[in-house]
């Protein structure tokens, strides 16, 4: 059966009609038409590496991992799972759509950990610190050598 057929259920017999025969009924038969179920596409399913896992995993349990990166690693972790659940599966049980599901997996199939970063953002740059010092001090600013450290998680070892 196509896309373009609606199936009625009229006294137990089941009609088939085109889309477009739907604009003539009334409310009760367009409440009763059902339309043809869609193929649903599955998502091929992830294949981790230990070593990709491990870190996957040690960025999850980090408290330092900002919260959007650790939700983005719970996410692929349950996608490479052996029970190769769907993106609806993974959507339900982390509470989020299942188009952010299927988004999040081809980045990282595509670019691997990298992918999981927050892509840069168009507009006008910061005009503030993530230090918290203001712009202009931040030239006479001289940091110790624990603000020298990567603030980035993913460069830490």
């Amino acid at each position: 059966m196509f896309i373009s057929q609606v199936g009625f259920l009229d006294s137990g017999l089941d009609k088939r009609r085109n889309v477009g025969d739907i604009v003539g009924l009334g409310r009760q038969e367009f409440l009763t038409a059902r339309i043809a179920p869609m193929t649903i596409a599955l998502a091929r399913r992830l294949v981790l590496k230990l070593p990709e896992r491990q870190r996957l995993e040690a960025l999850v349990r980090a408290s330092s991992t900002p919260q959007a990166l650790a939700f983005r690693c719970r996410l692929i972790l349950r996608a490479a799972e052996p029970d190769a659940p769907s993106n609806s599966q993974i959507a339900a049980e982390l509470n989020c759509e299942r188009q952010s599901v299927g988004l999040w997996r081809n980045r990282y199939r595509q670019h691997g950990l990298a992918g999981l970063q927050d892509a840069p953002r168009s507009g006008r740059p910061r005009s503030f610190s993530p230090l918290g010092t203001p712009r202009r001090a931040r030239a006479r600013y001289q940091p110790t050598r624990r603000a020298r450290l990567s603030r980035d998680p993913l460069e830490r070892g």
